[in-house]
């Protein structure tokens, strides 16, 4: 599989599931350079087998870990704690 087809069928279900698990809108963006915002990075991976194998690692900010995290489990993202873990969690 072409990895031009990876990456569109990789940008497809992220949409899909934003819309899905989060209630959000999503659409693609280039990528920001998150070493640039100084902030904490969370990192999450998805392992896929099929016509492609593989894993994807997706960083986000803490902050929007916690944001989507705190909305998926119905926490307040105040005081949501373990949110590494458990968007890590979220991935799988």
């Amino acid at each position: 599989m072409p990895i031009d087809e990876v990456c569109g069928w990789l940008n497809t279900s992220t949409i899909e599931v934003f819309e899905t698990m989060f209630s959000a809108c999503a659409f693609e963006v280039p990528p920001p350079n998150l070493d640039a915002s100084g902030e904490n990075l969370v990192v999450g991976s998805i392992g896929f087998v099929g016509d492609a194998n593989g894993d994807v690692f997706i960083y986000v900010t803490h902050a929007f870990a916690r944001k989507l995290t705190a909305k998926v489990l119905e926490l307040n993202p105040a005081v949501a704690l373990f949110i590494e873990m458990r968007f890590a969690n979220l991935c799988s």
